[in-house]
């Protein structure tokens, strides 16, 4: 699967990156595989990015976990049916990550747990 990241308005293929250089004026080079070199500003959300995190690389059916939700003034459990895997190696309960853009800002995900067995 080709994952793609934008670098000064161009659309680059991570495949293609043969090695990222932080630089002294807070820039950071990306040196391609044709030679070419693309300088843009650094900041946290090119490295999360370029690393790959968020971006989802599988998708697993699970039974028997809930995920602890935190909405700034309690903490409760929501059942989950799929973890997101994510280039990075993380994992995150699919069904609160993405189907409401506002959902991450409005309540954080804590943690996954066994589910009580409902017998």
């Amino acid at each position: 699967m080709n994952r793609f990241i934008v670098i000064n308005n161009c659309l680059v293929n991570v495949r293609h990156i043969v090695m990222a250089v932080d630089e002294a004026d807070g820039t950071t080079a990306f040196h391609l595989d044709n030679g070419e070199v693309l300088h843009t500003q650094s900041s946290p959300e090119l490295d999360d990015a370029l690393m790959g995190i968020k971006h989802t690389v599988g998708i697993i059916p699970v039974r028997g976990l809930n995920a602890i939700m935190d909405d700034g003034s309690r903490q409760f459990q929501l059942p989950v049916r799929y973890l997101e895997l994510t280039a990075d190696g993380s994992c995150y309960p699919l069904d609160t990550h993405g189907d409401d853009p506002h959902w991450n800002e409005d309540y954080g995900f804590i943690g996954l747990v066994e589910a009580p067995d409902k017998r």
